[in-house]
């Protein structure tokens, strides 16, 4: 699995889980020839062989501290490890290019996602709730310039049954966050 960094990785002792099982160990650590990443050579359990296809994903769980808050919490006991990601059935696959960033959703939630113009984002950061009456009912996924470079594209992400309550004429509107202007 290649990693752009190793965060926390100790070959014989991080492990890889799906859904806190253990799947795998970490076995060896070593960067590309370019030194551009890191690969990580794992011995996976005989229960994960039939998962390993093209539409499996990795990603590092290590704790990160942001503006939205610490996401990770558990590693700071446990140490970091790699959380498996499996998809639908696929051709076998033993290489896999692992995610920068571990995803806000498992990618199992059912639900839709929806993209939202906005002019700036505000308190907004990827996980930050979506909330209807109060009730968390989705996450912001992801956030880029749109492509006028005059505003933003938000990617956000309702789970089922809420999904069905957006319609074309629902509004979102960045109800979080503190807005503080200072004057003499």
């Amino acid at each position: 699995i290649s990693f752009k960094a190793a965060d926390g990785l100790q070959a014989g002792q991080t492990k890889i889980q799906h859904r806190n099982v253990d799947v795998g160990v970490v076995e060896s650590l070593q960067l590309t020839p370019d030194m551009s990443r890191v690969i990580v050579h794992a011995r996976m359990s005989r229960a994960a062989d039939h998962y390993l296809n093209e539409h499996t994903r990795f990603a590092i769980i290590a704790p990160r501290f942001g503006f939205s808050g610490i996401t990770g919490l558990s590693t700071l006991v446990s140490g970091s490890y790699i959380e498996m990601y499996p998809g639908p059935p696929g051709g076998s696959q033993r290489d896999f290019i692992g995610l920068d960033e571990p995803p806000i959703l498992s990618p199992d939630t059912r639900g839709r996602s929806f993209v939202l113009d906005a002019n700036d984002l505000g308190s907004l950061t990827r996980g930050s709730p979506i909330s209807y009456h109060g009730m968390s009912v989705g996450e912001v996924l992801d956030y880029k310039l749109a492509d006028d470079r005059q505003g933003l594209r938000i990617t956000a992400f309702v789970r089922s049954p809420y999904d069905q309550l957006v319609h074309p004429e629902t509004r979102f509107w960045n109800a979080g966050g503190v807005d503080l202007t200072v004057g003499p």
